[in-house]
């Protein structure tokens, strides 16, 4: 399977929270790196809400920002990219306003 494939599977597997909040919502999937604060605060902001997501280390996982490109549709400069079911949001600020919005 090609790694952009690979990436876009991790988008379409619709799980909503087990703790029974936003269970209308899918699940959040953040691709981040180590050693970025905004990804640690996305991850952080996800487990205060309670939120169903998933966090996938780009430099682990061996994804490029050109394979992120490819799913996103638009450049990608930094991380997080972070995406509620296959909806692009955009990084931590762009979150953190989606949420409060939910």
């Amino acid at each position: 399977m090609p790694l952009v494939n690979w990436v876009a599977s991790w988008l379409n597997i619709p799980i909503t929270s087990e703790t029974g909040q936003h269970a209308d919502m899918k699940r959040i999937t953040i691709f981040g790196r180590e050693g970025c604060g905004f990804c640690l605060r996305a991850k952080e902001l996800c487990e205060i809400k309670q939120l169903n997501y998933r966090y996938i280390d780009i430099q682990q996982q061996g994804i490029s920002k050109a394979d992120l490109e490819k799913t996103v549709g638009k450049p990608v400069l930094t991380v997080p990219q972070v995406f509620c079911g296959q909806e692009h949001i955009g990084g931590f600020t762009e979150l953190e306003t989606f949420l409060k919005q939910a």
